[in-house]
């Protein structure tokens, strides 16, 4: 068997679920909706969703949800850095820089961590201003060795999210 196409037919094998499986996630109190990627699961997060909605697929998982008390995006992620850093062993920075959720100017720092599981994970934090919403937050974390598999799923989740009138 041609080797070139054993290592094009195992590349293909990583990439994230066509985008016919996803279905879409509605937030119960009307704040945004999102595609949720195939195989992946969609929880509401405290009643009626008011905390947003947490996605999880194996050990990844990704959190979207309002975040109080927080002035703008980039205060969000500061005050959960600081969250995490109690929680987190060995919180590393690895990236940061300014992104997009569903169109909307955002904020990111990414750590090499190691979980209350003893698991090596990367975890990403995200500061929104939703111009509709206010400020959200959307966390993550994939274990290092599925990271880079990680990202495109993360990022298509990202880009799907559609901020709505309240």
């Amino acid at each position: 068997m041609n080797l070139r196409y054993l290592a094009i037919c195992a590349a293909l094998a990583v990439l994230p679920a066509a985008s016919a499986a996803d279905s879409v996630y509605k937030d119960p109190p009307g704040r945004f909706t999102l595609s949720v990627p195939g195989g992946w699961r969609a929880a509401p997060q405290d009643t009626g969703g008011m905390g947003g909605v947490q996605l999880t697929h194996d050990a990844s998982w990704l959190l979207v949800g309002p975040f109080g008390g927080a002035r703008d995006g980039s205060d969000a992620v500061a005050q959960l850095t600081k969250q995490f850093e109690a929680q987190y062993q060995s919180l590393t920075a690895v990236a940061s820089g300014a992104s997009k959720v569903g169109g909307q100017p955002a904020v990111f720092a990414s750590f090499d961590a190691v979980n209350s599981h003893g698991a090596r994970i990367i975890l990403t934090l995200t500061g929104i201003d939703s111009s509709s919403a206010g400020v959200f937050v959307v966390i993550s974390a994939a274990p290092k060795r599925e990271a880079e598999a990680f990202k495109p799923v993360l990022e298509r989740i990202c880009d799907s999210v559609r901020w709505l009138e309240p």
